[in-house]
């Protein structure tokens, strides 16, 4: 047994792919690693010039020991490199490593990636190519949602903004009306005049409405097999909150919507999104709101529309 440290430079599947998944570790192009208590040598069964070993290292990221199983590729006496590392059965990492490196080749996974992915290969979730396929595509997913929202938040705001600027418009128009009801030579040609102006701008109200509707059906996404129930009636909303509650099954998350009327309805559904919806909803306070509720279908336990929510969306009542 050979206990010596010795250095090794990395393959870029070491440095790409076995340390970002196996140790949620990723290292600059050039940097080597520093082996210790080396043990268990022995002579690659198809590659004579290779031999694998059983080591530990220091993780520059977290400083904590690491342990590994270790090809080394020594065809060359100048410079002896680290092929792969893996920590469990032989063939299966094999087959992961021999994936990881395909995937990362045509583009199709990032180290970065693999980096999220750690956590699912520590906790044993993470050891087979089906899994990996499973866990990239749940990855690559929420980012595609999280994209989604961030953009359909920035639309959002610029539609609150025309709102606005719209209800302005509808009380100058109000007041316009009045000031003509006053005027007797040209009360009526006024007040005909302002009515279709005010048509006009709740029609605005209405089309904007619509939209703004469809930008919260993007923010919450529901599964196929779940049934949206018709829209409540309108009520204000005075307060958005992220509270943690206590669970037959544990602590969670909730999104929390308080309405003037004192009641209030919360969504566990999707928390990864919560800090983005909180703030789309917080635009909508002091407006008249809408709600609706999802549920499936032939299932005993229905959740109440007056105490959960699904989407979101602004009252056509100006």
């Amino acid at each position: 047994m050979d206990t010596d440290t010795q250095i090794f430079e990395l393959t870029n599947h070491v440095r790409l792919d076995s340390l970002p998944l196996r140790y949620g570790l990723l290292l600059d192009r050039g940097c080597k690693l520093e082996l210790s208590d080396i043990e268990n040598h022995r002579v690659d069964d198809k590659d004579k010039d290779a031999y694998h070993i059983d080591a530990k290292f220091i993780n520059p990221k977290t400083n904590r020991i690491e342990t590994g199983h270790f090809v080394i590729g020594a065809n060359n006496p100048r410079r002896v490199t680290i092929v792969t590392i893996y920590k469990h059965s032989v063939q299966t990492e094999w087959d992961l490593s021999t994936h990881m490196t395909k995937l990362r080749g045509d583009g199709s996974i990032t180290p970065e990636q693999l980096v999220e992915l750690h956590s699912y290969y520590k906790n044993g979730t993470l050891r087979s190519v089906s899994q990996l396929i499973d866990k990239l595509s749940d990855l690559k997913s929420k980012s595609g949602i999280k994209e989604g929202l961030r953009a359909s938040s920035k639309e959002l705001s610029k539609k609150d903004e025309t709102i606005k600027n719209t209800s302005q418009a509808l009380r100058k128009t109000n007041q316009a009306l009045e000031v003509a009801r006053k005027e007797k030579n040209h009360a009526q040609s006024a007040q005909n005049q302002a009515e279709r102006e005010r048509d006009k701008v709740l029609e605005k109200n209405k089309e904007l409405s619509s939209q703004m509707q469809d930008i919260h059906n993007k923010v919450k996404a529901t599964s196929s097999s779940w049934v949206t129930s018709d829209w409540l009636d309108p009520v204000s909303l005075i307060e958005v909150k992220i509270e943690t509650e206590s669970t037959r099954s544990g602590e969670k998350d909730a999104l929390v919507l308080y309405f003037d009327d004192g009641s209030r309805r919360k969504t566990y559904w999707d928390p990864a999104t919560f800090n983005i919806r909180e703030g789309i909803y917080k635009k909508l306070k002091g407006r008249l709101v809408q709600t609706n509720v999802a549920n499936q279908p032939d299932v005993e336990w229905q959740y109440s529309g007056t105490k959960w929510f699904n989407g979101v969306r602004l009252s056509n009542n100006p």
